[in-house]
Protein backbone atom coordinates (compact mmCIF):
# COMPACT_ATOMS: atom_id res chain seq x y z
CA UNK A 1 0.00 0.00 0.00
CA UNK A 2 3.00 2.25 0.84
CA UNK A 3 4.50 1.67 -2.71
CA UNK A 4 1.00 2.83 -4.25
CA UNK A 5 1.13 6.00 -2.20
CA UNK A 6 4.62 6.36 -3.49
CA UNK A 7 3.22 5.95 -7.16
CA UNK A 8 0.64 8.78 -6.61
CA UNK A 9 3.23 11.03 -5.43
CA UNK A 10 5.27 10.18 -8.71
CA UNK A 11 2.28 10.84 -10.51
CA UNK A 12 1.48 14.18 -9.11
CA UNK A 13 5.75 14.95 -9.50
CA UNK A 14 5.08 14.68 -12.71
CA UNK A 15 2.47 16.14 -13.28
CA UNK A 16 3.64 19.23 -11.62
CA UNK A 17 6.69 19.13 -13.66
CA UNK A 18 5.13 18.75 -17.02
CA UNK A 19 2.53 21.72 -16.82
CA UNK A 20 3.65 24.87 -17.28
CA UNK A 21 0.76 26.27 -14.58
CA UNK A 22 0.67 24.44 -10.81
CA UNK A 23 -2.11 21.86 -10.97
CA UNK A 24 -5.71 23.40 -8.87
CA UNK A 25 -6.52 21.41 -6.20
CA UNK A 26 -9.51 20.13 -7.91
CA UNK A 27 -7.39 18.32 -10.56
CA UNK A 28 -5.07 17.16 -8.01
CA UNK A 29 -7.93 15.50 -6.11
CA UNK A 30 -9.15 14.06 -9.19
CA UNK A 31 -5.91 12.16 -9.96
CA UNK A 32 -5.53 11.09 -7.02
CA UNK A 33 -9.33 9.48 -6.42
CA UNK A 34 -8.68 8.14 -10.12
CA UNK A 35 -5.50 5.60 -8.70
CA UNK A 36 -7.38 5.26 -5.44
CA UNK A 37 -10.13 3.49 -7.44
CA UNK A 38 -7.95 1.42 -9.53
CA UNK A 39 -6.11 0.37 -6.32
CA UNK A 40 -9.42 -0.33 -4.17
CA UNK A 41 -10.08 -2.87 -7.66
CA UNK A 42 -7.02 -4.64 -7.30
CA UNK A 43 -7.23 -4.99 -3.47
CA UNK A 44 -10.89 -6.30 -3.76
CA UNK A 45 -9.65 -8.91 -6.84
CA UNK A 46 -6.67 -9.86 -4.95
CA UNK A 47 -9.16 -10.47 -1.66
CA UNK A 48 -11.77 -12.45 -4.09
CA UNK A 49 -8.99 -14.58 -5.33
CA UNK A 50 -7.82 -15.17 -2.03
CA UNK A 51 -11.45 -15.66 -0.42
CA UNK A 52 -11.82 -18.31 -3.45
CA UNK A 53 -8.75 -20.42 -2.42
CA UNK A 54 -9.23 -20.60 0.78
CA UNK A 55 -12.72 -21.45 0.34
CA UNK A 56 -11.72 -24.20 -2.53
CA UNK A 57 -9.44 -25.39 0.46
CA UNK A 58 -12.14 -26.17 3.25
CA UNK A 59 -14.43 -27.99 0.38
CA UNK A 60 -11.49 -30.06 -0.20
CA UNK A 61 -10.80 -30.89 3.39
CA UNK A 62 -14.63 -31.39 4.17
CA UNK A 63 -15.13 -34.23 1.20
CA UNK A 64 -12.54 -35.62 2.63
CA UNK A 65 -13.66 -35.89 5.80
CA UNK A 66 -17.02 -36.85 4.81
CA UNK A 67 -15.35 -39.96 2.67
CA UNK A 68 -13.27 -40.96 5.92
CA UNK A 69 -16.44 -41.04 7.89
CA UNK A 70 -18.64 -42.68 5.00
CA UNK A 71 -15.66 -45.30 5.13
CA UNK A 72 -15.45 -45.77 8.77
CA UNK A 73 -19.05 -45.98 8.73
CA UNK A 74 -19.32 -49.23 6.69
CA UNK A 75 -16.54 -50.84 8.59
CA UNK A 76 -18.44 -50.79 11.73
CA UNK A 77 -21.20 -51.39 10.23
CA UNK A 78 -19.57 -54.57 8.63
CA UNK A 79 -17.90 -55.69 11.81
CA UNK A 80 -20.82 -55.59 13.42
CA UNK A 81 -22.90 -57.76 11.23
CA UNK A 82 -19.86 -60.17 11.69
CA UNK A 83 -19.86 -60.18 15.17
CA UNK A 84 -23.61 -60.04 15.91
CA UNK A 85 -24.65 -62.76 13.49
CA UNK A 86 -21.92 -65.27 14.63
CA UNK A 87 -22.33 -64.27 18.37
CA UNK A 88 -26.37 -64.96 17.54
CA UNK A 89 -25.88 -68.40 15.85
CA UNK A 90 -23.26 -69.07 18.96
CA UNK A 91 -25.03 -68.14 21.44
CA UNK A 92 -28.29 -68.92 21.22
CA UNK A 93 -28.67 -72.59 19.35
CA UNK A 94 -32.38 -73.13 17.93
CA UNK A 95 -33.77 -75.04 20.94
CA UNK A 96 -35.62 -78.50 19.92
CA UNK A 97 -38.11 -78.16 22.64
CA UNK A 98 -40.03 -75.03 20.90
CA UNK A 99 -40.34 -77.11 17.72
CA UNK A 100 -42.53 -79.79 19.69
CA UNK A 101 -39.38 -82.05 19.19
Amino acid sequence: MESSFEEVNDILKTLVRNSKSPPTNAQIVKEIWTHAQLYLQLQKKFADATHNIHMELIRNMVDARYKDTQSEIKAIKDHLLQTTCSTLKQSYPVDDAKRGG
